[in-house]
């Protein structure tokens, strides 16, 4: 295990340990993803089985398990990285009282007759190592900060993962309750290519409404023809009806020898 360093460089105890670890996981963690999608593969179109959601379920347990050991390896680098921050910190905040201290003796050296010039140069090249060496410490500081930082956020990932995890394996076992109690052997709260139902239905609804107001679009087109026809064949009626009247009058007329504008106005 490598030794701390405070300076330009950070090597954290433990860190290419860690890496190596995550790394091993990440690969397993990448098989599991594969199996997984086989497991939908060979049971698609029944994922609602039994079967299907019991092989679902071992696969998420050894996902969990995997996630969970990750999660372990972040929280020991988040505590790993903190100790050599607080660190690096404390090693800023002593060269900052050496260096204050230098400069104090230095002021006090200048004032004093006694000093030589040897004494104030040698003093002089003290403060500017001094100054190197804080710098030097502060440069890791932040860097110890950054990667405590990094160490963190991926370790607030890996939980979150982890959480997700565990959601996913409590619904697989409800729906592998379901079938389990079921006559045909299948999940009830599930299709067979493994959506919930309930995002079904409301398709199925969305769909029913929108076919529902075609359907009554088509018919308020029909009806308003229906009308407009019907007008159409009043109006042709009336005029027919009007014309057979006249033609009526006119023979009635000719038959009593007078005219029709005569048994119009009753002469």
């Amino acid at each position: 295990m490598g030794k701390n360093k405070i300076g330009a460089n950070i090597v954290l105890e433990g860190e290419a340990e860690y890496r190596k670890a995550l790394k091993n996981i990440n690969s397993e963690q990448r098989e599991l993803r594969s199996e997984m999608k086989l497991c939908s593969s060979a049971f698609n179109g029944q994922q609602n089985s039994t079967a299907a959601l019991t092989k679902k379920g071992e696969i998420l347990s050894r996902q969990y398990e995997a996630q969970a050991r990750k999660v372990e390896i972040y929280s020991q680098a988040v505590e790993e990285a903190g100790k050599n921050e607080q660190k690096a910190g404390e090693k800023v905040d002593s060269l900052k009282a050496e260096l204050e201290a230098a400069n104090r003796k230095m002021e006090e050296m200048s004032a004093s007759a006694d000093t030589s010039n040897e004494a104030l140069e040698e003093q002089q090249k003290i403060i500017e190592e001094l100054k190197n060496k804080l710098a030097l410490a502060e440069d890791g500081y932040n860097r110890a900060q950054i990667v405590t930082n990094n160490w963190q956020t991926s370790m607030n990932e890996a939980e979150a993962g982890l959480n997700d995890l565990s959601r996913e394996i409590q619904n697989n076992d409800r729906y592998l309750d379901e079938a389990r109690n079921s006559m045909d052997g299948c999940a009830d709260s599930i299709d067979e290519y493994g959506n919930e139902v309930e995002e079904a239905q409301e398709q199925t609804s969305t769909f029913a409404d929108v076919l529902k107001a075609e359907l009554v679009g088509e018919a308020v087109k029909k009806g308003i023809g229906m009308v407009v026809d019907g007008l159409k064949n009043i109006t042709m009626t009336a005029i027919s009806m009007g014309a057979n009247f006249e033609s009526a009058m006119s023979n009635v007329a000719a038959t009593m020898g007078i005219t029709s504008d005569e048994i119009h106005s009753g002469s």
